[in-house]
């Protein structure tokens, strides 16, 4: 939220003959987005007493004076982002349920593949392409890659979730003696960023001639993967 607040507030300072359309515009998404969030969050203060839906009571937890095990930081991110790669990774694509809904453990492994592969795709790209210095104007012309600036605003958008989670999953820790247990679905804010490096990562493999065809070739793939999903494990599981 912070960043889309940025970007809003930056399309107002630089659309001065538009800023009028630019705040109108941002009541309609904070009408459409806030509702709906009122009410969860009352929902919860009423069944909870707490507006992100935890009770520590209700939960069984016990808040505890002098933990157990003093979890440090950087122990925890080592733990924290080893735990990615096996749990998070997979429930941020496809376990559902309370986790006890799997697809084929060979699924997991070809998303693997594909996210290595996406990683040092990007990794190659940028390398290759900050050496021509890109600027704002070359990339709205269309002539060069996105700057700097453009790729690191993309990258926070995935990495402050992420940073964030990880701090909530350490201070349960030093105030209960055990984790959170997050799943996947807590980082369904990073959706868009994931998704457009996954899919420009594996597309800078491809010659450009390529790229339009393995585009839709991704998107419709990805449209599969949600309805297989859905028709052949989760229906199947709760509701047949």
């Amino acid at each position: 939220m912070p960043l889309v607040a940025l970007v809003v507030v930056y399309d107002w300072w630089r659309r001065k003959g538009a800023r009028r359309q630019v705040f109108w515009a941002a009541v309609v998404m904070n009408g459409i987005i806030l509702p709906p969030a009122a009410w969860w969050m009352a929902r919860s203060w009423r069944l909870n007493q707490d507006l992100f839906y935890f009770n520590p009571v209700v939960e069984g937890h016990r808040i505890i004076q002098n933990p157990f095990y003093d979890y440090q930081f950087w122990p925890h991110m080592i733990d924290f982002y080893q735990s990615v790669w096996g749990g998070l990774f997979v429930t941020w694509w496809a376990h559902f349920g309370w986790v006890d809904t799997p697809l084929p453990p060979w699924v997991y492994h070809l998303l693997r593949v594909l996210t290595g592969l996406a990683i040092a795709g990007l990794v190659w790209k940028l390398g290759r392409g900050w050496r021509k210095r890109p600027s704002f104007p070359q990339w709205q012309a269309g002539q060069r890659m996105a700057p700097l600036g453009v790729w690191l605003f993309l990258a926070l958008t995935l990495l402050v979730p992420v940073l964030l989670l990880q701090l909530y999953d350490l201070t349960f820790w030093w105030e209960y003696g055990n984790g959170r247990g997050l799943q996947g679905r807590y980082w369904l804010g990073t959706v868009v960023p994931m998704l457009t490096f996954f899919v420009l990562g594996l597309l800078f493999w491809l010659p450009k001639r390529w790229q339009p065809a393995a585009h839709w070739s991704l998107r419709v793939g990805m449209v599969l993967f949600n309805f297989v999903s859905l028709l052949g494990y989760i229906l199947p599981r709760y509701y047949l």
